[in-house]
């Protein structure tokens, strides 16, 4: 990592892959050392606060553990794995599904190893990383739990069981072999075992989410054919794609791409029934969080901004900052964030679960610094809230520990982008593979 040119490691540090540069400790040095050296321009203070914000987070290290089952292999045929750290007698397990988009054809794939090989091969990744946010917590219910972090390199939203073939243009799509292989090993490491914490929470961000959403359900009932059962939940960070025509004409649509990825990867495995009969010929919109969200059974905590960054960027075509959008992509935008509030305020809420949204133009706030601060939404007249305002991470622990919200959900209704949340550095990107 240290040895990449100061140009490409900052670059390659806002893809989702980042954990893979920002949380290793030689990794943040050279990367501060970057910055200061791109940003003397601007001025030593910013450059020094851009360091503060990455070195002075509260993490947790996990190392690797490589999977064993032959059918867990990434796109490239090398060994699937998991980043692990062993929690404290008691705490609960956390399983997190990495996120960084996927491919869906032939041009996509080929583009994607180009640009991203650590997204398709675990041969770049090294032996270990830190993680924060939700899963580094300080204190309260997911203090020093058992954090299992799924590394992504399937490219099918850890959800395809297809190997590698002329079909496939030579590439595996074995996520759901990697989850399960992943699951397995952690009851041998003690999920579920007499004096452990019989409590799961499963989930993952962006295209973690959505495989997370699309496996959820299956998750308990695969454990108890391991000889475990356990409570399971999920959070889901990110995974409400709308299935809203794009803005710029260059794009392929979400819903073609989660049509592809259906076919090329064959992810049916993860489709439930209840959906599949509600959608006769359209499995691929139980794929789709706009459709599928509602299916779920398990409770769940869904997590979505209403100005998701990822998502608005790849339907404009672009990732310009907003001061520079046009009237049109404005209006776009804002009728875009309209169907994301409605079906965050008005969509029914699973039992047991709740939903929660801010209106910042942020992408996956469960991961890193922003699960704690800066990105809220109002808190409700009664909770066990500290402030008139809570963050993700807050709302996460009250509803682990019991707390259910009265409406099933927490949304902030402002008006504007980013109203009522602070402005920070630029968080962690997904990829914006080529259409």
């Amino acid at each position: 990592v240290t040895s990449m040119p100061c140009e490409s490691l900052v670059t390659s540090a806002r893809r989702t892959w980042h954990a893979r540069i920002v949380a290793s400790r030689k990794g943040r040095i050279a990367l501060g050392l970057c910055v200061i050296t791109m940003l003397l321009g601007i001025g030593a203070a910013v450059a020094l606060l851009l360091i503060f914000v990455v070195l002075a987070e509260h993490r947790v290290t996990l190392h690797r553990v490589n999977l064993t089952h032959p059918l867990a292999v990434c796109n490239d045929g090398s060994p699937g794995a998991y980043f692990y750290h062993e929690g404290g007698e008691g705490a609960p397990w956390m399983v997190h599904l990495e996120g960084g988009h996927w491919c869906w054809d032939q041009d996509s794939c080929r583009d994607r190893f180009q640009k991203w090989p650590a997204l398709m091969s675990s041969t770049p990744w090294g032996e270990s990383f830190d993680v924060e946010g939700i899963y580094a917590a300080r204190d309260g219910p997911f203090h020093d739990a058992h954090v299992a972090y799924v590394a992504y390199c399937s490219s099918d939203g850890h959800l395809g069981n297809r190997a590698a073939s002329e079909e496939t243009f030579g590439w595996h799509f074995r996520g759901q072999a990697i989850v399960e292989d992943t699951l397995r090993d952690l009851v041998r490491r003690g999920l579920g075992a007499p004096g452990k914490s019989n409590k799961l929470l499963f989930g993952g961000c962006s295209a973690g989410s959505r495989g997370a959403m699309a496996t959820l359900d299956f998750v308990r009932e695969f454990l108890r054919g391991e000889g475990v059962d356990i409570e399971v939940r999920g959070l889901l960070d990110s995974p409400l794609w709308i299935d809203m025509d794009p803005f710029s004409q260059q794009v392929d649509p979400l819903r073609e791409q989660t049509h592809a990825v259906l076919q090329l990867t064959n992810a049916s495995g993860r489709v439930s029934e209840d959906c599949r009969s509600t959608y006769p010929g359209e499995e691929w919109k139980c794929l789709f969080g706009e459709y599928r969200l509602r299916f779920l059974h398990t409770p769940h905590l869904m997590s979505f901004n209403q100005y998701d960054k990822w998502q608005i960027s790849w339907n404009l075509g672009h990732q310009i900052p907003p001061q520079l959008w046009s009237p049109d992509e404005i209006a776009y935008v804002e009728a875009w964030r309209n169907r994301v509030l409605a079906f965050v305020s008005t969509s029914p809420v699973p039992v047991g679960s709740f939903y929660f949204s801010t209106a910042c133009h942020v992408h996956c706030i469960s991961e890193w610094w922003a699960a704690e601060h800066g990105y809220e939404v109002p808190a409700p007249t009664s909770g066990p809230f500290k402030s008139d305002r809570v963050a993700l991470l807050e709302a996460t622990s009250a509803w682990w520990e019991g707390w259910p919200p009265p409406s099933g959900r927490l949304v902030d209704d402002c008006s504007g982008l980013d109203c009522g949340c602070i402005e920070q550095p630029q968080e962690p990107q997904e990829p914006q593979a080529s259409a």
